[in-house]
C-alpha cells in the first residue's frame, strides 16, 4: 500500500485535512500522522482554530442581540474552543486504532532520531532558532514519515526546507539502498499531494482529466 505522511500545519486545517484524508480512502493510500506532528498539532489547534470560533460567536451574540464584548461572549468562545480542542484530539487519539480507517501513527524511535539528526547534518532544514526535540521540529518530523514508510509527506510548511539539500541527501542514500520506496520529490504541498494521490490511484484518466 501506498502512504502519505501529513505534516502538523495540514492537521490543524479542517478543510485541508479532510481534502488530503478523503482522496487517500479514495484511492486506498494509507496516511501517516508522525508523532511529532501530533504533538504539535495538538499545541496550536486551539490558537489556528481561534479567530473562525471568535466569529462564529460574535455572529451568533449579534443575532441574539448580545453585546459581544461581555463576559458572556468570552465564556462561549471559551467553551466553543474547549469542544474543538477536544474533539480534535479524540480523533488523534481513536482514528488510527479503527480497523476500517485510513490513519496509521509514525513512532518516533531511536531510529527516527538518528535519521533527523542525518538530515540536520545534510543541511536539510534551516532554522536555528527551533531547537526544540534536539533537532528542531521538521528533521523529527520528515524522519519519523519516512521511518514509517511514506512515499511522501504533505506539507505547506517549506520555508525551512532546503529542497536541494534534500534531494542529494536522498540521492546517497539511494545509492546505498536505503529509502528506495520514496519515487521523489518527497516533500508535496497539499494540492499537490491530492493530484498524486489521484495520478497514482489512475494514471490514464489523470493524463486526460477532461475525458467522459
Amino acid at each position: 500500500m501506498r502512504k502519505i505522511a501529513v505534516d502538523a500545519n495540514l492537521l490543524v486545517r479542517n478543510a485541508a485535512r479532510r481534502l488530503i484524508l478523503g482522496t487517500a480512502e479514495l484511492t486506498g493510500c494509507g496516511v501517516i500522522v508522525p508523532e511529532t506532528a501530533d504533538l504539535m498539532s495538538r499545541q496550536v489547534y486551539r490558537k489556528v482554530r481561534g479567530s473562525g470560533a471568535r466569529a462564529q460567536v460574535m455572529h451568533e451574540m449579534i443575532k441574539e442581540g448580545k453585546d459581544i464584548h461581555s463576559e458572556e461572549g468570552a465564556e462561549r468562545l471559551k467553551n466553543r474552543l474547549d469542544l474543538q480542542e477536544a474533539d480534535f484530539a479524540r480523533w488523534l487519539d481513536t482514528e488510527p486504532e479503527r480497523n476500517d480507517g485510513v490513519l496509521e501513527r509514525g513512532p518516533r524511535t531511536e531510529q527516527t532520531k538518528r535519521t533527523a539528526a542525518a538530515l540536520l547534518a545534510a543541511g536539510v532544514v534551516e532554522d536555528a532558532e527551533d531547537t526544540r526535540f534536539g533537532t528542531g521540529e521538521d528533521p523529527q518530523v520528515l524522519a519519523e514519515a519516512l521511518e514509517a514508510g511514506a512515499q511522501w509527506i504533505a506539507s505547506d510548511n517549506l520555508k525551512t526546507i532546503v529542497v536541494g539539500a534534500m534531494e542529494r541527501w536522498f540521492d546517497k542514500e539511494q545509492v546505498m539502498g536505503r529509502y528506495m520506496h520514496v519515487p521523489r520529490p518527497f516533500i508535496l504541498q497539499a494540492d499537490e499531494a491530492v493530484g498524486q494521490l489521484l495520478k497514482e490511484h489512475d494514471p490514464q484518466r489523470m493524463a486526460d482529466p477532461w475525458q467522459a
